[in-house]
């Protein structure tokens, strides 16, 4: 029996992980020496040659500090690819600070 993300030509992706640095002398005042970190989203075929991409990332604080643009961070980027041919492949999107003040107002990636 065929899924409806097969029934859709789409497809998602999901990868979480976890960060241990050593202390160091940079900023040790302030440095998180942990960090969890996320993404996540969701690819569809609209052609033989175009995708659609909606993706989500995230991670926790990595530094100590009061300030929203220090805290946690989440980013949505939606844009796509363009298939040009078997091997190479073009790909855009437009990313914006879903949790506000913790990342770049607008990204653009090409």
């Amino acid at each position: 029996m065929m899924s409806a993300l097969q029934r859709y030509q789409a497809s998602y992706f999901f990868t979480a992980g976890a960060l241990w640095a050593a202390d160091g002398e940079v900023l040790a005042q302030y440095r998180q020496n942990s960090a969890l970190y996320y993404n996540t989203g969701v690819i569809k075929d609209v052609s033989g040659n175009w995708q659609v991409k909606l993706q989500l990332d995230g991670h926790t604080k990595l530094y100590k500090s009061n300030l929203n643009q220090l805290g946690d961070a989440l980013q949505l980027s939606i844009g796509g690819s363009y298939r040009i041919s078997n091997d190479l492949k073009l790909d855009f999107a437009v990313a914006e600070d879903v949790i506000t003040d913790s990342s770049s107002d607008v990204a653009f990636h090409h």
